[in-house]
C-alpha cells in the first residue's frame, strides 16, 4: 500500500498535514509524488531535504547531533507476480503473439480473442470453487490457442520475427 493509500486510511497521518477532520479520500493522484520526484531530480530532492532539516532545526525539533545522520526506510513492496501458468498470463501471451503477427504482414484466420476472455474467467471460478478436474482443461485450451497462433503465422510468412517461429 502507497503513502497516499495509509493517508486516506489513517488520521495520524492526517492531522500533521494540517487536516483538522478525518478525509477518506485520496490526498492527490497516487503517482503525482514519484513524478514530482522525478521532475525535481535529485539535487531537488536533495534541495527539499537541506530546508526540511534546515525548518526543524530552526524550530528546535531535536538537538543539533540527531540532523548529523538520517535513517531512510526504503521498504519496498512486492510485485504482484502471477503464477506463470496462470490463465492470464496465458491470454496475455496469445494477445503478443496476434500482434506480432500482425506486425509481421500475417492475417489470421482466428485470433481467439473472446473464447480466451471467456475461458479466464471460467479458469477463475474453477479455481475458485476447487474444482481442479475442470480448471485443467480451461488453462489447457488458451495454451492451444497461442500455439494455433503462432504455427499458423510461422506457416503464412517465412518474414514472421523470430520469436513467433516454432522451434
Amino acid at each position: 500500500m502507497g503513502v497516499c493509500e495509509h493517508w486516506a486510511e489513517n488520521n495520524c497521518w492526517q492531522y500533521p498535514c494540517g487536516e483538522e477532520y478525518f478525509q477518506p479520500r485520496l490526498p492527490c493522484d497516487p503517482t503525482n509524488p514519484c513524478r514530482f520526484c522525478l521532475a525535481i531530480g535529485e539535487a531537488g530532492v536533495e534541495e527539499l531535504l537541506t530546508a526540511t532539516i534546515a525548518v526543524a532545526a530552526n524550530m528546535n525539533a531535536g538537538a543539533p547531533d540527531e540532523f548529523k545522520r538520517i535513517i531512510v526506510d526504503t521498504t519496498v513492496q512486492e510485485k504482484a507476480v502471477a503464477f506463470p501458468s496462470d490463465s492470464r498470463l496465458l491470454e496475455v501471451a496469445r494477445a503478443k503473439l496476434v500482434v506480432l503477427a500482425q506486425r509481421a504482414g500475417n492475417v489470421l484466420k482466428q485470433t481467439y480473442e473472446r473464447e480466451g476472455k471467456r475461458l479466464r474467467r471460467h479458469a477463475g471460478g474453477y479455481a475458485h470453487a476447487k474444482q481442479y478436474k475442470r480448471l485443467g482443461p480451461a488453462l489447457k485450451r488458451p495454451a492451444r490457442f497461442s500455439a494455433d497462433c503462432c504455427a499458423t503465422s510461422s506457416a503464412k510468412s517465412s518474414r514472421s520475427p523470430q520469436c513467433i517461429k516454432r522451434r
